[in-house]
């Protein structure tokens, strides 16, 4: 399973889809450039609210900035579509011929989701130096790691991982039945009901970000434990029937 493993992931960091999704974790770097420049773009507090942010609550604000826009889910959808639907209709799945399509599928998910936490640790780094070596010398910045607010913006940072990992599960199965047009328009459609859902009380607690209104109570051990069983629920059954699917393949 590990050189399996290594060969899927090599070649899914060589996609150029990966390539383009992996841009978009240089975005601390963009931050960094519009501190230098009278602009609100990628502002996430008020000079004049007198609010000063530690490492932990910048970073949520940065990262959930950045994934706000659609953009890095959209590259990461394209990223999935290429791993299993462009190598399926390149007829590209012959090279794993010999081998059972239940350890093909299971390194090809795990190769994008490692990827994933390539794109999250290099922001992370990134993020780290720049709050450190340029925003604790700015009047919004508390230099503290964690913060007043800290422990929620960890859980809504996790809350973002954990939807992401859904999305990636979802797009495998729609792409294993679906054309790429069909599957990024699902994407998209699934990014505006995560999106909303939320907003409806009980009903939020359907996805996995839906069980911030419990965290923002202070309880968040159950609205942790909520989103981590939401999660594996969902990864678990669009799993069983992506393999379903998967193993009707011809390679």
């Amino acid at each position: 399973m590990k050189q399996i493993f290594s060969a899927v992931l090599n070649a899914t960091w060589k996609q150029k889809e990966s390539k383009l999704f992996m841009a978009f974790s240089m975005s601390p770097l963009l931050y960094l450039i519009s501190t230098f420049m009278k602009t609100g773009f990628m502002n996430i507090t008020s000079l004049d609210n007198h609010v000063q942010l530690s490492f932990l609550e910048m970073y949520d604000g940065i990262f959930n900035l950045t994934f706000s826009s659609t953009l890095p889910t959209l590259a990461l959808f394209f990223v999935v579509i290429a791993v299993f639907k462009s190598e399926i209709q390149q007829h590209l799945l012959f090279l794993y011929k010999d081998l059972e399509k239940t350890r093909v599928l299971v390194a090809k998910l795990l190769s994008i989701l490692t990827l994933f936490l390539i794109f999250v640790l290099n922001f992370t780094v990134l993020m780290f130096g720049v709050y450190y070596l340029r925003i604790i010398h700015l009047p919004f910045g508390s230099g503290e790691l964690i913060g007043s607010d800290g422990y929620y913006a960890l859980f809504s940072t996790i809350g973002t991982i954990l939807l992401h990992f859904c999305y990636i599960f979802c797009i495998t199965l729609i792409s294993l039945y679906s054309t790429n047009i069909v599957s990024m328009i699902s994407g998209i459609a699934l990014i505006l009901i995560t999106g909303i859902l939320p907003l409806f009380g009980s009903i939020g607690f359907l996805v996995p970000n839906g069980y911030r209104t419990i965290a923002e109570t202070g309880n968040f051990g159950f609205a942790f434990l909520g989103m981590v069983v939401t999660t594996l629920l969902y990864c678990g059954l669009l799993y069983y029937f992506s393999l379903q699917k998967f193993k009707k393949v011809e390679f």
